[in-house]
Formats: C-alpha cells, structure tokens, sequence
C-alpha cells in the first residue's frame, strides 16, 4: 500500500504535498504559528497554513488543482480512510502534549468527511 501523503492549504491559496514524516512537524509549526522546513518545498511559516487534510486527490490519481466531489469519496476504501484518521487523531494527541494542552481542532472521522 502507498504511503499517506497531505495536503498543506495555505491562505494565498497554494497547496503543498507532503509526507507522512512531515506531517506532524507541520501541524506543529500550524498550532504555534512557528517556521517549518519542508523536503522539495523549503521554509513555510506555521501561521500561512489553512489546513493540513488528508490528500484524497492523490488516493485517487488525481491532480492536486482537481475540485473533489462528494462522490469522488465514495471511491477511496473505507479502511484507507480510517488508516488516515486514525494517524492523525494519534498524532494531534502527540502534540496537545507536546504542547502543554493547547488542542487541534477535532477530526470529523472517516464517516463524516468534509471537502475544503
């Protein structure tokens, strides 16, 4: 199975694929408002980014610029969803310890998704 991969939004509109190593050091980097340096990217500033979502566009071949409908969801197995939430619910818990209790927002779960 591929590996999880995300999409960083930021609020000029620009969209940045990443890893999943990369993951939570730029959820950190959101949270604090703090730089974070990103492999194939460079530096990227914690308070530029909107949001940090799973990369459905790439889970289902497509192009990062392609507006995903509901129905597109539908095709992407609900085990490879869950994989998604569960990571990233396990790893917003990492950083609300790490950062002394300041909470990430609330993940919706693989049965309620919401597209950006």
């Amino acid at each position: 199975m591929k590996p999880l991969t995300f999409r960083v939004k930021t609020f000029s509109g620009e969209v940045i694929i990443i890893e999943v190593a990369e993951y939570s050091k730029t959820t950190r980097a959101q949270s604090k408002k703090s730089v974070v340096l990103l492999d194939g990217f460079g530096s990227l500033s914690g308070g530029s980014i909107e949001s940090v979502s799973p990369n459905w566009n790439g889970e289902l071949g497509y192009k990062s610029d392609y507006k995903l409908t509901g129905g597109d969801l539908d095709d992407i197995p609900r085990a490879r969803k869950t994989e998604y939430f569960d990571f990233m619910r396990e790893t917003n818990e990492e950083i609300t310890q790490l950062l002394g209790g300041t909470k990430r927002p609330e993940l919706d779960g693989p049965d309620n998704l919401k597209l950006e």
